[in-house]
Order: C-alpha cells, then sequence, then structure tokens
C-alpha cells in the first residue's frame, strides 16, 4: 500500500500514534466526583445486593475500546490517503483522452460547456484511480501529461488543456494501458484503438454557423469581385439571424434574415476590387451555442497586386504576365536589381549573386549558390507526371523540348523529369526561401506557343509568392511553409511555431487573416472553421449502448473518503449508544 499526503513511514507511524492517543485516552479513568450525603446505609443496601452480570455488560467496555481506536484509524487513513500498491507495474494504468474537436467548447442548456464537463468527468476518474499510474492525452497534442502516479500533476495539466481543433491524427497510445477512456462528443467520427471505453458528454445544442464565405474577382480585368456567403441554422426552429459584411473598418452590409430550422441562406454580394483586401462576415443570433464559427474571413487578391520583378534580355515573360491584372510587372536591367524591389523576381537565363526568397529561374547559368550544370540532355520527351500543385493543368503533350540541363543544387527536387530522369522542373523549399528552377528556355523549345506555359507560369508565380491563394485553412494545427521566418495572428501578437527540420507547424486557434513573413516577403492565410460537421450541434457519432457513464458512477470512491465517511459514521455510533448507556 501506498501513501498519497506523506511518506508511507510517515503515514503509518501517524495511524499508530492515532491509535495509541486514542486507546490511551479511553483507558485513563475519569476524575472522582465526591458527593456528600447523609448516611451510607440505602448506598450499601444498593451496592451489596447480588447483581448478574450480561453478557453485553461483560464486553461493552471492550467494544466501546474498539470503536474509539477505529475512529481513530479511520481519520488518520482520510488524511494519509492510502491506495492500492501497484508494485510499479504498468497493467493498471489509465489513460484519459479528450477530444479536442472545437464542438467541444458548445455551451449546453446548463451553460457550461461540452468541455467543462469532460473535464469534470476527467477529473472525477483521477479521483478514483486508487493509486494506478495516469496518462492525460488529446485528439490535437497527443500525450500531455504522464503516465505518473502524482495526481496532482495530471490534475493541472489536465486544467490547462482547452479544445484546439486538429485533424484525427494517430490515437495517443500508452505503453501497459489498462483501461482507455476517450471523453468526446461524437460530433467528428474519431478512429479508436480496440478496448476503448467511449464516455460520451453529448448535450445537443442551438447553434448559427458560417458555413461558406469568399471573395473572387469575376471579369477578365479583375475590377469587380463577388462576396459569396452562406450561413447555417442548425436549429430546431427557424431564427432571426444578423449578418454583417465589412471590408477592412468599412460596414458593406448589414441585414436581419429569418433562416429556417437546418435551413442554409445564400447570398452574392457585388463588390470593386480596387481597395483593401479584408473582407469578414459576423453572424449572431439569439440561440447561439458555438461562438467559433460566427466569423469568417477572406483576402481579396485583386486589390493588391503582386509585384514581380523580371530580368532577362529578350525574355517571354514581360508580355504573357502584362494580360494578368493582379500582377505589378517591372523588367528590371541586370544592372539595377540591387537596388529594384519585388515580392516575385523572375531569372530567364541570368543569376544574381546571391539568391532573393523567391524566385522563378529559367535555364539558369551555373553559380556558386544554383550549382554547377550536372547533366545535359538533347531533346528530352517530357515524362507525363502530377506531382506538385505547379504542375497542375499543365498539359505537356505537345510541348517539344531540344535541350535541358540539371543542376548539382542539393536542395533541389524535381518535380517535373524526362523519361531518362532528368530533371525539367525543380523546387527548391527550405528556410531560405522559395525557389522554382526550369531547366529549358523557351529559345530552344516550343513551350511558348502552346497553352502548358502560361499555365506553368502562373502556377510558379502563385507558388512563390501567394501559396495560400483560394486556400481556407481549418482552426488548429497548420503546416506552414519551410522559409517561414514568423507568424503574426489577426491582433498583431506573434504566434509561436514549432521546427522541426523543414517541417513547420503553428496552432492557430482563431478565425481570421494571419500574416506569414518568409524572409523578405509576406503571405496572407485565411483561416476560419467552416465546417458544417463540427457546427452542427444537434447530432453525436457516438451511440448511447458505448457510453461508459454508467461504469463510472459504478466504481468505488477512493479509499480515503471511505476511510473519512466510515470515522464520521463510527463516530455518531459511538456518541448515540454513549448518550443511551449502550457503550461506556
Amino acid at each position: 500500500m501506498t501513501f498519497l499526503s506523506f511518506p508511507a513511514w510517515l503515514a503509518w507511524s501517524l495511524l499508530v500514534a492515532a491509535m495509541a492517543a486514542a486507546v490511551g485516552s479511553f483507558l485513563i479513568p475519569p476524575r472522582r466526583i465526591t458527593h456528600h450525603v447523609a448516611s451510607l446505609l440505602p448506598w450499601r443496601t444498593v451496592l451489596d445486593a447480588p447483581k448478574a452480570a450480561s453478557w453485553w455488560a461483560r464486553i461493552r467496555r471492550a467494544v466501546s475500546l474498539v470503536l474509539t481506536a477505529a475512529i481513530a484509524a479511520a481519520i488518520a487513513l482520510a488524511l494519509s490517503k492510502p491506495v492500492a500498491h501497484s508494485n510499479g507495474s504498468t497493467q493498471g494504468r489509465l489513460v484519459i483522452v479528450l477530444d479536442s474537436s472545437w464542438s467541444m467548447g458548445a455551451r449546453t442548456p446548463s451553460g457550461r460547456t461540452r468541455w467543462a464537463l469532460a473535464v469534470e468527468r476527467a477529473r472525477t476518474m483521477i479521483a478514483a484511480a486508487d493509486g494506478r499510474e495516469i496518462a492525460i492525452a488529446t485528439t490535437a497534442e497527443g500525450v500531455v501529461a504522464g503516465p505518473t502516479r502524482d495526481t496532482a500533476r495530471v490534475t493541472l495539466a489536465l486544467d490547462q488543456l482547452m479544445p484546439s481543433g486538429g485533424s484525427d491524427g494517430a490515437w495517443p497510445r500508452v505503453a501497459g494501458a489498462r483501461d482507455v477512456h476517450f471523453l468526446t462528443d461524437g460530433a467528428v467520427p474519431r478512429a479508436t484503438d480496440v478496448g476503448v471505453v467511449v464516455d460520451s458528454v453529448f448535450t445537443p445544442a442551438t447553434n448559427v454557423a458560417v458555413t461558406a464565405f469568399d471573395v473572387q474577382p469575376i471579369t477578365p480585368s479583375q475590377d469587380r469581385a463577388e462576396a459569396y456567403l452562406a450561413v447555417t441554422n442548425f436549429a430546431g426552429a427557424a431564427q432571426a439571424v444578423r449578418m454583417t459584411v465589412t471590408r477592412a473598418a468599412d460596414v458593406l452590409v448589414t441585414r436581419v434574415v429569418q433562416i429556417g430550422a437546418g435551413e442554409t441562406f445564400r447570398d452574392v454580394i457585388p463588390v470593386v476590387s480596387a481597395g483593401d483586401a479584408r473582407f469578414r462576415l459576423h453572424i449572431s443570433a439569439g440561440e447561439n451555442a458555438l461562438d467559433i464559427d460566427d466569423d469568417a474571413v477572406s483576402w481579396l487578391w485583386s486589390a493588391q497586386p503582386l509585384r514581380v520583378g523580371i530580368v532577362g534580355e529578350g525574355s517571354l515573360l514581360p508580355g504573357l504576365l502584362a494580360h494578368d491584372a493582379s500582377l505589378g510587372v517591372s523588367i528590371v536591367d541586370a544592372s539595377a536589381y540591387a537596388t529594384a524591389a519585388a515580392d516575385v523576381w523572375v531569372f530567364d537565363r541570368w543569376l544574381p549573386p546571391a539568391p532573393p526568397t523567391a524566385a522563378l529561374v529559367i535555364e539558369p547559368p551555373g553559380s556558386s549558390w544554383i550549382g554547377k550544370v550536372a547533366r545535359q540532355e538533347a531533346n528530352p520527351s517530357w515524362q507525363p507526371e502530377r506531382t506538385h500543385e505547379i504542375l497542375d493543368g499543365v498539359d505537356t503533350e505537345f510541348v517539344r523540348l531540344q535541350k535541358a540541363v540539371a543542376f548539382d543544387r542539393p536542395a533541389l527536387r524535381p518535380i517535373a523529369r524526362s523519361r531518362e530522369g532528368t530533371p525539367l522542373v525543380s523546387v527548391d523549399d527550405g528556410a531560405a526561401g522559395r525557389l522554382v528552377v526550369i531547366g529549358f528556355s523557351t529559345a530552344d523549345s516550343n513551350i511558348g506557343s502552346t497553352s502548358a506555359f502560361p499555365i506553368l507560369i502562373a502556377n510558379a508565380i502563385d507558388w512563390l509568392g501567394r501559396p495560400e491563394r483560394g486556400v481556407h485553412r481549418s482552426m488548429g494545427p497548420v503546416a506552414l511553409p519551410a522559409a517561414t521566418s514568423s507568424v503574426t495572428a489577426p491582433t498583431g501578437q506573434s504566434v509561436p511555431v514549432s521546427r522541426s527540420g523543414n517541417s513547420i507547424t503553428a496552432r492557430l486557434n482563431a478565425p481570421g487573416l494571419y500574416r506569414i513573413d518568409t524572409g523578405g516577403s509576406s503571405r496572407v492565410m485565411t483561416v476560419a472553421l467552416d465546417d458544417p460537421l463540427r457546427s452542427n450541434l444537434q447530432v453525436s457519432g457516438v451511440p448511447p449502448a458505448m457510453t461508459a457513464a454508467q461504469v463510472e458512477s459504478a466504481r468505488l470512491p477512493p479509499w480515503w473518503t471511505i476511510a473519512a465517511w466510515s470515522a464520521l459514521a463510527l463516530a455518531a455510533i459511538e456518541w448515540v449508544t454513549w448518550l443511551r448507556r449502550v457503550t461506556v
């Protein structure tokens, strides 16, 4: 047996001392009380009369002594909190996994959130663990505390957790776990291990959510755009919903619409492209249990042209890119490159002394930073592949190449090769920046007259300068480009990032526009919930037969609470029997 409050030697000493003190106090004879009477004759008649001692009269003093010692022992045990000794075995480990879905933050009709109910249930399990090793985990972060017998430590870790979204990753596992409990509302189906007890904290709730919001240009000149929105009422009755669309600090539309039960309201709002690129939709309603899906944002890329600088004599790129109104194209002489500025650089058969943070390089000459020419192939045949977003929509069937070169830069990763394996298009996505290298020129091919060329160039520039264009990220852990140097939240605060080699992750736990800084350039990422599955708080995927509420309610309380209640009960029995002269 082990003890949670004291070391074993101190707990046993307290138990022995308490019992000894109780027994010693019981055996101390009470002080005699002197009474003056006129004569002893009546008393002698009573005292000298023969009496037959009953069985209870002979043992009641011993029973009272045992009760007194038992009360003292129970109080000592309650203070020292004894638990079953597991001798270091891992077979008794208890693992508590909490569902980190955003729906767990929904308010129940009682005013408490589902997450608060799950934490309360977990604290009950911890208190009833009987000295077993405990581990706390979430579906987003894995194991966050334990395994340990230190209940204060796991309780502290539990109190610091909050729903943080995240995808359904690998199920958190702890070696030697015997009891694994999953506390969830069942909004998102989760793949669990065999033997996991699913404990439901689901309570139906009424909610209204933004299920879609986007702003995109609608004309070839990109001078006009449309804001598309969708709002769903996840409720059993119709209710009025107030919607406000803003552009930066300007309010574009404010209206109140009546949305039926389970229905979705959709609307399209025309806007001009010129102006601020930041758009936001906010909704409110009387019955709305989840706040995190009440906001959505969008970034209108055509409102702020991307600066593209082109260096290279006789390049076809200026004429091609001039047709894209979302780009600000400038032709830069090689001698003026050092003083020029651009978000994305295009080098056509020319290279600067040092690489910029974002560059498209077309058949570069060998240099110290691009590497030496490692391989050259005549009349290469394009191997049809679609291994990268830069190649999306690129039809190479009619492309004819006269020459292709490859470089020995180790960081370059080929995304398109010839049939003989020569890299045709390669990328470098590292901490210093992003680089796209095309190993052939327009002069030595017919690609400039095919549809593959403008699509390839447009995809490359978007990947370099606007990698998040048209991508709405869900809240929670988000993978970022390896060149990311910092992330700024909509509030202006810096977001911590986690780095592991070339893998960078940030936890974005609020809807809004985030600025992603990569060296000398910045990008914008739109983050919102936009997930009807998590916003519908009326349904749960956890069958009632799988819940563990009944199992936990049947579990015995910890030993120390049993000892405390036993001490109270024994004291009450001793007091009542003493008053009625049943015991001494």
